[in-house]
């Protein structure tokens, strides 16, 4: 190596042919090559290996812990066990068996990749300190949540959904809606109801004679309406993630035609003409008649969660209806040149608070699940009634009208299941529908009031169920 560093073994255990050093390595004794210049050089070597070694040792420990730091993904995995591969964190990352978050490198999806109880809080050294218990599978009960570095938590206002005050903690396990948080929608509903009950008419009877003496002979002709549609459209606003309003219009319409006719010499005779006006406007050949119901709600609700699971919630609702009820009636009766006629018209408008429970249950890896909801009405609101009977010759015979101020409670349940999508976007359900009105004035009860002049039990129960059949689109 010459004079300057002698050989490498002597250099290496600080032996040099027995001379002696200084601290950089250079000769002390005298040595002609050794000058001011080649002591400057080899200061500079032992500088900059110095710092070579220091930053090195520096960055190891940085690269070391970067090795199990796990990456955010800015589309959170939501629900990881829904029989199919997830995307995100459940795609990326899973437990090792000494508790460490480790990437999976090549995608694949395990069951059971997420272990029960895992608290990334901590550990957070790995950097995912936001994530709260990351587990999935059939042991899972939250789900993971990117952190501040995704916007899926933001309440809109440039800040968490947990800072609108409304859930606490629980509002922020997760980042990715799970199966009980409130959400903005809208939906139509589509309604295939039969009114049944007070809704019913009686009009008219076969008979064998006129007057007093006469008997019953044959099929009473009713006016009872079968299933009918209707719709009901609305939407939901999400306050947060446990809360939201809830606004809906539904309508709904029935209509029953009825007709009877007999030979002589059997009759036909009304049941709805008034009985002082005699037999001669009550009895005839053939009757016409046509019953229409229908009803409208408008309703207000505020819902809120009370408790909720990974597949499973209960919310209770409070709110105002608006609710409007329509009965008209007409029949007409053939006697040979003349026809009597007997209309009615009752309306309701009522208005009041309304409370209710709805829940679900989710099959735990599949869309499809279970729902039903009750709800109590009390509404307060004013009968309008009228009756009016005339004839082609004579005219008016009789007219009535009739209100009345009352409370109208209504009681209604639904039950059935749905499906909703994997991304959470669209939930179609079908269910069992049923309501009933209390307290009604209804055809039935009112022209038996006018016939008899007694207007003190002129109130029935009518009630609605058949099938519901619902769209949603949530984001």
């Amino acid at each position: 190596m010459g004079p300057l560093y002698g050989d490498l073994d002597s250099f290496a255990d600080g032996r040099d042919g027995g001379h002696k050093r200084d601290t950089f390595g250079l000769r002390r004794d005298s040595d002609p090559y050794v000058t001011t210049f080649t002591r400057i050089t080899a200061v500079k070597r032992r500088i900059s290996t110095t710092f070579v070694f220091a930053a090195l040792a520096a960055v190891a420990p940085a690269y070391a812990q970067q090795g199990e730091t796990i990456q955010r993904t800015n589309q959170p995995a939501y629900p990881a066990s829904n029989g199919v591969a997830p995307v995100g964190y459940a795609q990326r990352f899973a437990v090792a068996a000494d508790g460490n978050l480790v990437e999976i490198s090549d995608g694949a999806y395990q069951p059971g990749t997420y272990q029960h109880g895992y608290t990334p809080q901590d550990r957070p050294g790995l950097g995912v300190d936001q994530v709260s218990n990351l587990t999935y599978d059939g042991e899972a009960t939250q789900a993971p949540a990117t952190g501040a570095a995704a916007s899926c938590c933001s309440n809109g206002a440039g800040g968490s959904c947990c800072s609108s005050g409304g859930c606490q903690t629980s509002c922020c396990q997760d980042c990715c809606d799970p199966f009980w948080a409130h959400r903005n929608s809208v939906f139509a509903e589509a309604l295939f109801l039969k009114p049944r009950g007070g809704s019913d008419v009686a009009n008219a009877q076969p008979q064998n004679g006129i007057g007093p003496t006469a008997v019953p002979f044959g099929v009473v002709s009713s006016n009872s309406p079968t299933y009918s549609p209707g719709f009901r459209l609305g939407g939901t606003f999400a306050l947060d993630r446990c809360s939201s309003i809830y606004a809906a219009y539904t309508y709904y319409q029935a209509e029953s035609n009825g007709s009877l006719f007999v030979n002589p010499p059997l009759v036909d005779h009304s049941l709805v003409t008034l009985p002082q006006i005699g037999t001669a406007a009550s009895d005839g050949l053939a009757s016409l008649s046509r019953y229409n119901i229908r009803f409208q709600f408008a309703d207000l609700d505020y819902r809120r969660l009370i408790a909720g699971g990974r597949n499973w919630y209960l919310n209770y609702a409070v709110g105002a209806r608006y609710a409007n009820l329509q009965q008209l009636f007409r029949q007409t009766q053939v006697l040979g040149p003349s026809m009597t006629g007997v209309g009615t018209n009752i309306g309701l408008d009522a208005a009041g608070s309304r409370v209710g429970l709805l829940g679900a249950r989710k099959a735990a890896n599949r869309g499809v699940y279970i729902y039903g909801n009750a709800f109590a009405d009390i509404l307060v609101g004013n009968f309008r009634s009228s009756y009016r009977q005339a004839n082609t010759l004579s005219g008016v015979q009789g007219f009535n009208s009739w209100q009345t101020f009352r409370p109208v409670p209504i009681l209604e349940y639904e039950l059935g299941v749905g499906w909703v999508s994997p991304n959470c976007r669209w939930q179609f359900s079908a269910g069992y529908y049923f309501a009933a009105w209390f307290n009604c004035v209804t055809t039935s009860n009112y022209i038996q009031s006018v016939q008899t002049a007694n207007y003190v039990n002129a109130s029935n129960t009518i009630t609605f169920d058949g099938l519901a059949f619902r769209g949603q689109r949530l984001w």
